[in-house]
């Protein structure tokens, strides 16, 4: 009996296993996706309130540009000087283009400023500081780029946050590695994996081991309890159930046919011997009815003649009756 046939108890068992895993596959994938997605957003989050702070800085050394207070060079200077040295996490940074990809200030490659950038690209061939000046513009605020971290030549991927500050035509913007978020996915799925691994053993040998336990006691399918119950109570007491186990249901059902099948031969036999038994007493019957009948004639027929030879004849008696 295999297994995998589902209209067996084992098959449905393992079927609801099955059904089980699935479950808790799709679940841990939903929840492993979700924790990502959550980290993105969180990441985001992040970086929309730290382009804020930097903005800010800037407006408000352009209101004193606006008010007289400072020139447009003073109050650039200060600002890019403030923003040069405004970290959050650590080490993160600001950095600011204008829209024809010039660079502006750059706290960690101060070879970038007063450079083009419009043409540079990466190792993919992407032209990075176009797609940060395109996303600014369009104000879609997030892109991804491939960036390598300070000390490795490697690319990740690292996910930027710009705005564009049009008073004095700036893109400023931010980035956070999302690396890890790829890696704390991959960590959490084999997690999972390991969690779901165990999981199905444990629900695998409950189910092994109640299935075992149930066809003990059945002694074999239910389907094939059902249907030889069905033959015996049509009246079949052919049937046979090969391999049963003692004590179960099948194997006390098999005793039971066995025991009707022997009383019903029993009763068979008796009932020719109590066929046999009247018979030879009608045979018996018959024979001394026979014979009675027969002592009656032969007791009959002799006293019948004698009477005859006693009795005389009429004619005889009218022959000697005297004249008077």
């Amino acid at each position: 009996m295999s297994i995998f046939s589902f209209s067996s108890m084992k098959g449905r068992l393992t079927l609801s296993v099955l059904v089980a895993l699935l479950g808790l596959i799709l679940l841990g994938t939903f929840q492993i996706l979700h924790l990502r997605a959550q980290l993105l957003e969180d990441r985001k989050a992040t970086l929309n309130a730290a382009v804020d702070i930097a903005t800010s800085t800037i407006k408000a050394f352009h209101e004193q540009e606006t008010k007289g207070e400072l020139s447009r060079e003073q109050a650039q200077k200060h600002a890019t000087d403030a923003l040069r040295g405004m970290r959050y996490l650590g080490p993160e940074y600001f950095y600011v283009y204008d829209s024809k990809g010039m660079g502006v200030m750059h706290p960690i490659r101060p070879e970038y400023v007063g450079k083009s950038h419009w043409d540079r690209q990466d190792k993919q061939g992407n032209y990075t500081v176009r797609d940060l000046v395109k996303t600014a513009l369009d104000k879609t605020g997030f892109t991804e780029t491939q960036t390598a971290k300070p000390g490795s030549e490697a690319l990740v991927p690292k996910l930027q946050r710009v705005e564009h500050f049009a008073p004095w035509d700036w893109v400023v913007g931010t980035g956070l590695y999302i690396d890890d978020l790829d890696a704390l996915f991959y960590q959490q799925l084999r997690n999972a994996g390991i969690v779901i691994g165990l999981i199905l053993l444990l629900v695998g040998g409950i189910t092994w081991w109640v299935a075992r336990s149930l066809l003990a006691q059945i002694g074999g399918e239910p389907a094939l309890a059902v249907a030889t119950m069905s033959k015996v109570a049509a009246g079949d007491l052919t049937v046979t159930i090969d391999r049963t186990i003692p004590g179960s249901l099948l194997g006390e059902l098999n005793q039971l046919v066995e025991a009707l099948r022997r009383m019903m031969a029993n009763i068979s036999q008796n009932a020719s011997q109590v066929a046999a038994a009247a018979q030879e007493i009608s045979d018996t019957s018959a024979r001394v009815a026979d014979a009675a009948s027969a002592q009656t004639d032969a007791a009959v027929l002799p006293g019948s003649i004698s009477s005859c030879r006693n009795r005389p004849s009429r004619s005889m008696s009218a022959q000697t009756r005297p004249t008077p």
